[in-house]
């Protein structure tokens, strides 16, 4: 298994190899056989999640949390009717005041 900050010095050193990231990073990082935090660590995408990786700090006891998705409820996609108010046409009005600029000299 690679490190995360060799495979992160990596990326930054090989422009074609952080290319193929940048387009399939599961890929890359199968590639390299990165551990699974690592992994999940990458994927948040933040920034502290990472460095708490690199400094070789598992992630639920630095943030008391995990990273991978938990079960959404089966109702949450369910359909909700939706109603639609008419929309309110405010009428038009005349301008109330008329600027007069005096002629410039």
């Amino acid at each position: 298994m690679a490190e995360l900050r060799e495979f992160l010095a990596e990326l930054a050193a090989d422009a074609e190899r952080l290319g193929r990231f940048i387009q399939d990073p599961e890929a890359v990082m199968k590639e390299a056989k990165l551990s699974d935090k690592d992994r999940e660590a990458l994927r948040s995408g933040f920034a502290n999640v990472i460095y708490a990786r690199l400094s070789g700090v598992d992630l639920e006891e630095a943030f008391g949390m995990s990273l991978r998705p938990t079960q959404l409820p089966q109702n949450l996609f369910q359909q909700v009717p939706v109603q639609f108010q008419p929309l309110q046409i405010m009428p038009q009005l005349p301008p109330q005041i008329t600027l007069q600029l005096p002629p410039q000299y």
